[in-house]
This record gives C-alpha cells, sequence and structure tokens, in this order.
C-alpha cells in the first residue's frame, strides 16, 4: 500500500512539473511571436540596456545588458530576438525556478536581487536586437509592466 502511494505521488508530482513546462514553452512562443510582429517599440523605460557584439568564426555572439534600474523590479521576464528562426532566444524567468529583481543600489544574490541581467545570444551578422522584458512594481505583484524594446549597437 505505501509503495502504490508513493507511486502515485511521483506520478502526480511529474503531472505538475510537465504542466508547468508546457507553460513555460507555451508563453515562450508567445512572447518570440509578439516580439517579431511588434511594431511599437518603447523608447522609455526605467532601466539601462545595452547590446554589445562579439565576431566569433562565421557568427556573432550578442550580449544585452540590461542594468542601472530607476525603480524597484521584481520578477523579471526577459527575451532576445535576432532573427533565430530555428534556434533558440535566450530567456529569463520563464524555466527559471528562481525569479531575478533589480533594486537600484542592491546587490544581494542569495535572495535574487542583481546589479544587472543580461541575455546573450548569436546571430549572422551585427543588426538590432528586440527585446521582451517584463515584471512587477511591488513584491506583491500587483503593478505589472511590459516593454517591447528595440536595441542598437552601441
Amino acid at each position: 500500500m505505501k509503495k502504490l502511494i508513493l507511486i502515485l505521488s511521483i506520478l502526480l508530482l511529474s503531472a505538475c512539473s510537465t504542466t508547468s513546462n508546457e507553460a513555460g514553452y507555451d508563453s515562450y512562443y508567445e512572447i518570440k511571436n509578439n516580439l517579431i510582429n511588434q511594431v511599437e517599440l518603447s523608447d522609455d523605460y526605467p532601466f539601462s540596456i545595452c547590446v554589445v557584439f562579439n565576431e566569433l568564426d562565421d557568427y556573432y555572439r550578442y550580449d544585452v545588458v540590461i542594468d542601472d534600474a530607476q525603480v524597484n523590479i521584481y520578477d523579471i521576464t526577459a527575451m532576445a530576438y535576432c532573427n533565430e528562426d530555428d534556434t533558440t532566444c535566450p530567456v529569463i524567468g520563464l524555466f527559471d525556478e528562481e525569479p531575478y529583481h533589480l533594486i537600484p543600489n542592491v546587490v544581494d544574490k542569495e535572495n535574487n536581487y542583481y546589479k544587472g541581467i543580461q541575455l546573450s545570444g548569436t546571430c549572422e551578422k551585427i543588426e538590432n536586437i528586440k527585446v521582451y522584458i517584463s515584471y512587477y512594481l511591488d513584491e506583491g505583484e500587483t503593478e505589472f509592466q511590459e516593454y517591447y524594446i528595440e536595441v542598437q549597437n552601441s
């Protein structure tokens, strides 16, 4: 009887985990499609964002850096897109177990407070990178913010 309960518990936990991953993948593809099709892009946001390209063999690696938050930013979800039709876009916050927070003048990695975050990917040529970022302005997750941004090579 104990073995049966143990097996049922494991199956139930596995099903919950699979459902959570499926929701993450659904969100991933929704955000990616929105980035591809987004026409109206934000140019005013309460943080700094830049992209740096490094040439490798026959492609470029890009690093999008989001930092210097001017407001409290909790539970960040972010994705960068550079015409990656067949490859995976770099993403933070969809599949991670721990959240990412940016709070002005606070760094406490043990509690998930960082100075900045980075999204790294590859592309065939240097071009503008589209970035999606969403977060809450409060720990209670009542004030939601969302931006679609196009970042030019600096």
